[in-house]
């Protein structure tokens, strides 16, 4: 089986940047690790479409539903890059990320649903989490006080809810985030939430008051590009 995802507990520290051109590289990354996952989901389709359905096994449709999990993953992360907010109905990241919302085997190729915690175990399908208002990340100038969803986790539910395969949450997201039984991935984006931003600039502003800095943080000017992110790995 070739699972080209291996999903670290660490996760990949990045920072986001005041230079357009770094932002518009730094979601293309992302752009691109959607399209090879799309690319290897739509491999695994093949494969699963060349026989009868009696005969897949667990190995061959975990395949297909961990990329197309870190297919759509890499896409909202794009998507979140692009836009500075998450998109209100996920199917959005087709077309400028995806090429079309992927189908689930195990639910006789049908689109993908994407469920919340509460809802029942779907074998194929996703939940998606998304943190609420207090984690809220600042998106253009601090003192305008514009407050956006950045954070999230999107897990993928396997072949069945007693399949095993080791995955977690973004570790900066724990204090809302859980793996639904039954996941055989995880992935999240967590952004520094506003209040954090805030109060790491205020500090700043008072040590640089003690210090007597001539050219001090104001938080007039200030925006929120020196906002702290993180991604899990997916290549």
């Amino acid at each position: 089986m070739r699972l080209m995802l291996i999903i670290a507990v660490a996760c990949c520290m990045l920072f986001a940047s005041t230079d357009s051109a770094t932002a518009d590289s730094w979601s293309q990354k992302y752009i691109d690790n959607a399209d090879l996952h799309e690319r290897l989901m739509f491999e695994a389709k093949a494969k699963l479409q060349d026989q009868e359905p009696a005969m897949w096994d667990d190995a061959m449709l975990a395949d297909y539903h961990v990329n197309m999990g870190a297919a759509i993953y890499n896409a909202l992360v794009a998507y979140c890059g692009d836009n500075d907010s998450l998109p209100a109905d996920l199917t959005e990241v087709v077309g400028p990320y995806l090429s079309e919302w992927p189908l689930n085997p195990q639910n006789g190729w049908m689109p993908v649903r994407v469920l919340s915690l509460g809802d029942d175990f779907a074998a194929g399908d996703l939940v998606y989490q998304e943190c609420d208002f207090s984690y809220y990340s600042i998106t253009g100038r601090i003192k305008d006080n514009m407050l956006t969803a950045q954070s999230f986790e999107l897990s993928v539910y396997g072949p069945s809810i007693d399949h095993h395969q080791e995955t977690s949450i973004n570790i900066a997201n724990e204090d809302w985030g859980v793996v639904p039984v039954g996941a055989i991935l995880s992935l999240g984006m967590y952004t520094e939430s506003a209040y954090d931003v805030l109060a790491r600039f205020r500090a700043r502003e008072e040590k640089q008051a003690v210090n007597g800095d001539k050219e001090t943080a104001d938080i007039e000017t200030a925006d929120g590009s020196e906002t702290h992110q993180s991604t899990s790995p997916t290549d």
